[in-house]
């Protein structure tokens, strides 16, 4: 690769962040802004996109933050010659971590990569995790016998996430960057649901510049059922043996034993119970009747 012409595209906060993590120096720099740049950035020097359309054979290393901005630099570039990649493959690879590989390559329970990124799992982990690395310093933990239909975990930096043995997900994305997000045993999330302890970009006090949105953690107790839709955000609090209602949106703290529902989460009701049995089967009229009788353990 050092023999070749490489062209970064994207001149942004991504390639700032990643520009000393490359193992190869670029031949050039590339932007849409190309104009605000000048001719040099860094002592490379900057080129426009039609000139790297005139360049024909060379490689394009995509400097974008997510699968969005990737894909329309991508776009600018159809019926190029340029070979394409992106940045991120060089910051940690694989930048996306299926379950099934991680029990196939790290016998141990223990997966790390260059950049401090642990997991911690047991033979038990769901095929059907996805672990997302974009930076450095950042730990995992999924306890035993955690079931998923889909859960995709996105860390940016210095993220902790913890997951408690039992807990079950149809669908959820939990972002972590800066923060924890905690969620304890036998849980059971619903589909469509986001939990994040940051916010993705940032706000400031107008009047002094002064940020207001850091990072804050998430905390989820044991037994918790998670309905559909549910927005958990920075700050979100809830004890054991609670219900999270359908399309609830909070980031305030609750206590245990309760439902909360709405947008903003409010408390519904107090000192409740909830089993796993299901209702298209059976309709019972008490607590005894049922066969899951987890929530005696979180009392």
């Amino acid at each position: 690769m050092s023999d070749e012409t490489i062209v970064g595209y994207g001149i942004g906060q991504y390639y700032e962040y990643m520009k000393d993590k490359l193992p190869f120096r670029l031949s050039f720099l590339c932007d849409r802004r190309w104009r605000e740049f000048g001719e040099t950035h860094g002592g490379i020097p900057v080129i426009s996109p039609e000139q790297l359309r005139d360049m024909g054979n060379v490689r394009v290393v995509i400097f974008g933050g997510d699968d969005t901005v990737c894909a329309s630099i991508e776009s600018d570039l159809e019926g190029c010659l340029a070979v394409c990649e992106r940045a991120w493959k060089y910051l940690t690879i694989p930048y996306d971590i299926l379950g099934k590989d991680l029990k196939q390559t790290c016998m141990e329970g223990l997966y790390r990569d260059r950049y401090n990124n642990r997991i911690y799992f047991d033979k038990t982990l769901s095929d059907k995790i996805k672990v997302t690395f974009r930076g450095s310093n950042n730990v995992l933990r999924i306890g035993a016998k955690v079931l998923t239909g889909l859960l995709r975990v996105d860390f940016g930096n210095d993220g902790i996430c913890e997951v408690g043995t039992g807990t079950e997900f149809h669908s959820a994305l939990i972002s972590i960057s800066g923060g924890r997000v905690e969620i304890g045993k036998d849980s059971l999330f619903s589909n469509g649901i986001s939990i994040r302890c940051h916010d993705g970009h940032h706000i400031f006090l107008a009047e002094t510049h002064k940020r207001l949105n850091y990072p804050r953690d998430v905390r989820i107790g044991n037994h918790v059922w998670v309905g559909a839709g549910a927005q958990l955000l920075p700050g979100f609090l809830i004890g054991d043996n609670s219900i999270i209602g359908a399309g609830s949106v909070s980031s305030s703290v609750f206590g245990s034993r309760l439902v909360i529902g709405g947008n903003p989460a409010r408390v519904i009701r107090e000192g409740v119970l909830w089993a796993k049995d299901d209702t298209n089967l059976r309709q019972h009229d008490a607590f005894g009747e049922c066969m899951d009788k987890r929530a005696e353990k979180y009392l």
